[in-house]
C-alpha cells in the first residue's frame, strides 16, 4: 500500500469516528430534553401504566385535558417528595416554587381562612370525589360509594390506586392557653390547648390521634399507616395536620428531611427526633417518667433523670385519650393538657432548636431558626392550598360578621355599629334576653382598628399563613412579628401548592384540577355550598367607601404593624398566584388564565 492510499485510509477512519461521535452526542442530546419534565425515579413503562390508570378512574378530566395527553409529560417537577425537592427548599428565600402537574402527595389539606370564601371552595373539593352520591356535599359519612384515586408511585413496581376519603372541620386547633383572645376566632372546630412554639413541639408534645383513622386506604390495604391518603378541610391553621399525621408517616418525612438525614443509620441508633416522634402519644407507664431517648437529658441538660431510657418530668402524666362524643374528649384533653403537653413543649422546643443549629453548623447555613420553621412545614409531602382575599375587604367583613369582639382594651367587649335601624334590633333582641348590648364601635375608628379588632384579627389572618407555633411564640414574646412575616411569606411561596384569590375563585378550582392528579373541580357542577354573606345596609357601604381608600389605608397600616405586615404578605400572595397560574398553564391548553 503506497503511502497516498494509507492517508486516504486514515482519513477515512477519522471522518468515520467523528461521525460515529456526533451521532451518539445527538442521541444523547434528544434522550436528556425527552426525559427533562420527566421524574427520575419513574421510567417510561412505569409512565404508560399510570396513565392507564389515571385514565380509567378519572374520564371527565382526561376529556378536559386532551384525550393524548400523558400528565406525566408536563411535570415540571419530580411528582415525588424525594430528597432533592426537600434540599431546594433551603437554596433560596425568595424564589417560588414550581410544584408541577398532576402531583399524587396525600393528604389534600384546603386551609380555609373564614370569610374569605371557604364555604363554595369546601363544597366543590367535597364534589371532586369519584362516584360521588349524596344530597348534600356535608353528608359524606353517608356516601360509601365516593373516592379520590390516589396513586402511590413511590413503588418502582406497578402503581396502586388508594381510595381517598374526605373529611371537613373534624381537627382542633392547638392554640395557646394564653391566646385567650383569639380563641373565638377557632370556635367552629374548637380549640384545645398547645404552647409549643416550632412545629416539632407542635406534633410530638401535642398529638391528636382522633382524626388518624380516615387516614387510612378505604380497602384497608394500607396497614403500614406511613401514608395518608385523605382530603381534609377546615379552619385550621398552616400546618396543624403534624397533630394528626400518622407516627409512621411523620418518620419517613423526618428522615428525608435535611435535618433528619443528619441522624438517619442503619439502626437509627442516633435520632432522637424519630424516638420521640413514635413515643409521642404513648402514656407514661410511671406517672413522671417519660421513655426518651438516650440523648435528650444530655441535650436538654436534665440532670435529674434516673435512667438512660427515662426522663423525669414532676408531675408528668399523660393518658390514652378515650372514645366518645367530640365535646367530652375536648374536655378531657384540655383537663390532660397541664399533666402532659404543657410540661414536654419546652423539651421537644428545645430538640428542635438543636438540631436546626447543629444542622447550620455543618452546613454553614445562614438563615436563622424561624424561616426554618417554615421550611420544615414546607418539607412535608402534603398538598395544601388556600384562597386568599384582600385584606381590606376581608377586615370589614370580619368586622360586620361578629357580633362581639374585644377592644383595644383587650378586656372590654365591644361589638360593630351597622347604623341606626340595625341599632334598634340588637337592642330589642337584647331586652327580650335580659342582656346589655355592649358598647358599639364604627368602622373607621382608627385607633379601636390599629389597636383592638382590626390588629387582633390581622394577627389571626397571619397566624393561618405562619403556622400554630407563630401565634404561640406572638402570645410568649418569643417571636417578633417580622419573624411571623418572614414565614407567612415563606410559606405562600413555598408550602401553598396553590395560592387562590378570591375574586379569582373559578381560576383557583382549575389550578387545583391541574396541580393535583386525583381531582378534578369539574365533576358534579350542580353541587354548591352555602353563602355566608355579611350583608349590606347604608352604614356597610359608607364603610366600603372607607377602607377602598389609599389615605385611610395608609393611615390604619401606619398606626397598625400588624395589618401593615398583612398587606404586605397579600401583594406576595398575588405575585405566587400569578406564577402559578403560568406554571399550570404549561399543564394544558385547555387552561386559559384571566
Amino acid at each position: 500500500m503506497t503511502p497516498k492510499h494509507l492517508l486516504y485510509l486514515l482519513r477515512f477512519f477519522f471522518l468515520a469516528g467523528v461521525l460515529v461521535c456526533t451521532w451518539k452526542l445527538l442521541a444523547l442530546f434528544v434522550k436528556v430534553h425527552h426525559n427533562v419534565d420527566s421524574a427520575a425515579s419513574i421510567s417510561s413503562e412505569m409512565d404508560s401504566t399510570l396513565w392507564q390508570i389515571t385514565a380509567a378512574k378519572m374520564p371527565m378530566k382526561i376529556l378536559k385535558s386532551g384525550a393524548h395527553e400523558n400528565p406525566q409529560t408536563h411535570r415540571m417537577r419530580i411528582n415525588t417528595h424525594n430528597e432533592e425537592d426537600v434540599d431546594d427548599l433551603l437554596d433560596e428565600e425568595t424564589a417560588i416554587r414550581r410544584w408541577g402537574c398532576n402531583r399524587t402527595d396525600a393528604p389534600f389539606i384546603f386551609v380555609h381562612i373564614g370569610k374569605a370564601g371557604g364555604g363554595g371552595v369546601r363544597a366543590r373539593i367535597a364534589a371532586s370525589a369519584l362516584d360521588y352520591n349524596r344530597k348534600s356535599w356535608t353528608e359524606y359519612s353517608n356516601d360509601p360509594t365516593y373516592y379520590y384515586p390516589i396513586l402511590d408511585i413511590s413503588s418502582s413496581t406497578v402503581p396502586m390506586m388508594h381510595k381517598g376519603k374526605f373529611t371537613s372541620s373534624s381537627a382542633f386547633n392547638f392554640i395557646s392557653p394564653n391566646a385567650t383572645i383569639f380563641h373565638s376566632d377557632f370556635s367552629f372546630e374548637g380549640v384545645v390547648y398547645c404552647a409549643a412554639t416550632t412545629p416539632l413541639g407542635q406534633a410530638i408534645a401535642c398529638p391528636f390521634d382522633w382524626i388518624r383513622d380516615p387516614c387510612r386506604d378505604a380497602d384497608n390495604d394500607d396497614n403500614s399507616q406511613d401514608r395518608c391518603d385523605l382530603v381534609y378541610m377546615g379552619h385550621n391553621l398552616l400546618g396543624s395536620e403534624l397533630h394528626w399525621l400518622p407516627d409512621k408517616y411523620l418518620v419517613k418525612w423526618w428522615q428525608d428531611t435535611p435535618w433528619g438525614k443528619e441522624y438517619s443509620t442503619k439502626d437509627n441508633t442516633h435520632d432522637f427526633i424519630r424516638h420521640a416522634i413514635v413515643s409521642r402519644g404513648a402514656p407514661t407507664t410511671v406517672p413522671g417518667e417519660w421513655e426518651v431517648h438516650y440523648k435528650i437529658p444530655e441535650i436538654i441538660g436534665s440532670k435529674n433523670d434516673t435512667s438512660a431510657n427515662k426522663l423525669k418530668i414532676p408531675g408528668l402524666h399523660c393518658y390514652q385519650v378515650p372514645q366518645g362524643g367530640r365535646i367530652h374528649r375536648q374536655r378531657y384533653i384540655e383537663e390532660a393538657y397541664q399533666n402532659c403537653s404543657h410540661l414536654k413543649e419546652p423539651i421537644v422546643d428545645q430538640l428542635c432548636n438543636y438540631v436546626i443549629k447543629e444542622h447550620n453548623k455543618k452546613s454553614n447555613q445562614k438563615l436563622q431558626s424561624p424561616i426554618q420553621y417554615a421550611q420544615m412545614i414546607a418539607s412535608l409531602p402534603v398538598i395544601r392550598v388556600t384562597v386568599i382575599r384582600d385584606v381590606w375587604s376581608w377586615l370589614l367583613s370580619k368586622f360586620f360578621w361578629h357580633p362581639n369582639f374585644y377592644s383595644r382594651n383587650s378586656t372590654l367587649v365591644v361589638g360593630p355599629w351597622k347604623g341606626e335601624p340595625s341599632f334598634a334590633t340588637r337592642s330589642y333582641n337584647a331586652q327580650r334576653k335580659n342582656e346589655t348590648v355592649p358598647p358599639l364601635i364604627k368602622c373607621d375608628d382608627i385607633e379601636e382598628a390599629a389597636y383592638g379588632w382590626g390588629a387582633n384579627w390581622a394577627m389571626t389572618y397571619l397566624s393561618y399563613l405562619c403556622g400554630e407555633h407563630c401565634l404561640s411564640g406572638w402570645i410568649s414574646n418569643q417571636m417578633t412579628l417580622d419573624e411571623i412575616e418572614g414565614q407567612g411569606a415563606y410559606n405562600l411561596r413555598h408550602s401553598f401548592a396553590v395560592v387562590g384569590l378570591l375574586h379569582k375563585t373559578n381560576e383557583f378550582y382549575e389550578m387545583v384540577t391541574h396541580r393535583v392528579a386525583y381531582m378534578n373541580t369539574s365533576l358534579n357542577p350542580e353541587v354548591e355550598g352555602k353563602t355566608h354573606s355579611t350583608g349590606n345596609n347604608p352604614e356597610m357601604e359608607r364603610c366600603r367607601t372607607k377602607y377602598k381608600d389609599p389615605d385611610f389605608q395608609a393611615r390604619l397600616m401606619e398606626k397598625s404593624p400588624e395589618i401593615a405586615a398583612l398587606e404586605r404578605l397579600y401583594n406576595i400572595a398575588v405575585e405566587v398566584n400569578e406564577f402559578q397560574t403560568k406554571e399550570l398553564a404549561e399543564c394544558s391548553t385547555q387552561f386559559t388564565p384571566t
